[in-house]
């Protein structure tokens, strides 16, 4: 394995276990490009505004006292919830579409600290699997470096 990025929700116990996998990483010398918060936050379709509605701080404490970056943080959505398996990419067709712009962000992110980190070599041999959604995530990165 030639790097590892944490995938966690806010709450404590999740952080819990997240903090198991880095000192396994850490004993395994296998560099941790970053976090990313799933389930970061809510916002509202009726009112538009922004709720955390897990708390806030505790991912933010975790990055400081263990000195990793923020790779991004995605939304709790309805649609992803409540997605069906025989439609089209949730990504393509989420009425928030603020997920495109999240995940857009999260692969650019992904693909500094890549080449910031990691060996040229690696580079090219670096496969992701972002959660669980469908492999038509990646034909919206094609600007990305990323190699599959």
């Amino acid at each position: 394995m030639s790097a590892a990025i944490l995938v966690s929700t806010p709450q404590k116990v999740a952080l819990l276990d997240v903090k198991k996998s880095l000192e396994a990483f850490q004993k395994l010398s296998i560099p941790v490009l970053g976090l990313i918060e799933n389930m970061s936050y809510f916002i509202c379709h009726k009112c538009g505004d922004k709720h955390e509605i897990f708390g806030k701080n505790k991912i933010q404490d975790f990055l400081n006292e263990n000195s990793i970056s923020l790779i991004g943080r995605i939304p709790i959505n309805p649609s992803i919830a409540f997605g069906d398996d025989d439609k089209d990419s949730i990504v393509e067709n989420s009425e928030e579409n603020i997920s495109n712009d999240v995940f857009d962000k999260i692969a650019k992110s992904i693909d500094a600290q890549i080449k910031k980190n990691l060996k040229p070599q690696i580079k090219s041999m670096f496969i992701l699997i972002l959660l669980f959604f469908s492999n038509k995530i990646f034909s919206l990165r094609s600007s990305i470096s990323l190699k599959l």
